[in-house]
């Protein structure tokens, strides 16, 4: 009966392979096959950004409010939304326009509000409806759609400058049927920060 062969007797191929098990088994103790996890950190929060090529209506069109007696009829407003957040987004309008060379304090009122979300979960949807408040003068506005992650409860602006986007519109308001109104050069003046606007000789931030 022949001897068993020992394992000095496995060849070159033999030797490289048991060699090669043991680096692997070695490197194994030594944790070098394992690699490091990095800390979690937590995501920065975001602006909300306000995508403003997907606003409805475009922002490009002039939008008409008549009361014809049965009062202003309601436009449904809505745009994309993406940003890393930690609170909900929170939307204010501010409907601004001028009295001659005085610009009129904005009328602000709720925009609406969207679910807190992260940049990787993608766009959201705000939307909300909007119409003039009553008895507003005839006139040519600026209709501001600002969101933002806090509003102060004292001005109704942002709690944070940096932490806000807005859309906006150009709209007609009229009492009654608006005709032929002037619209050319209507907004020219209208400053385009309805939260910074200077109104007798004060800010209204």
């Amino acid at each position: 009966m022949g001897k068993r062969p020992s394992g000095r007797c496995l060849g070159p191929v033999g030797n490289l392979a048991r060699s090669s098990l043991l680096a692997v088994v070695s490197a194994s103790a030594t944790g070098c096959l394992v690699t490091d996890v990095p800390p979690y950190t937590e995501p920065t929060p975001t602006r909300p950004f306000m995508l403003e090529s997907s606003a409805i209506p475009p922002t490009s069109q002039i939008q008409r409010f008549e009361d014809r007696g049965d009062g202003y009829e309601p436009v449904g407003f809505n745009v994309d939304i993406i940003s890393e957040d930690t609170t909900d987004v929170v939307a204010r309008f501010y409907l601004a326009g001028r009295s001659n060379l005085t610009p009129l304090a904005p009328d602000s009122s709720p925009g609406g509000t969207v679910e807190q979300g992260t940049l990787t979960g993608g766009i959201r949807k705000l939307e909300f409806s909007w119409f003039p408040p009553i008895q507003q003068p005839t006139g040519c506005y600026e209709l501001f759609w600002l969101a933002s992650h806090d509003f102060s409860a004292a001005t109704d602006c942002p709690e944070d400058q940096a932490d806000y986007t807005q859309v906006s519109w150009t709209v007609l308001i009229c009492p009654g049927e608006c005709g032929d109104v002037e619209l050319r050069g209507c907004v020219e003046n209208i400053p385009q920060q309805p939260c910074r606007l200077q109104v007798d000789g004060g800010a209204t931030q």
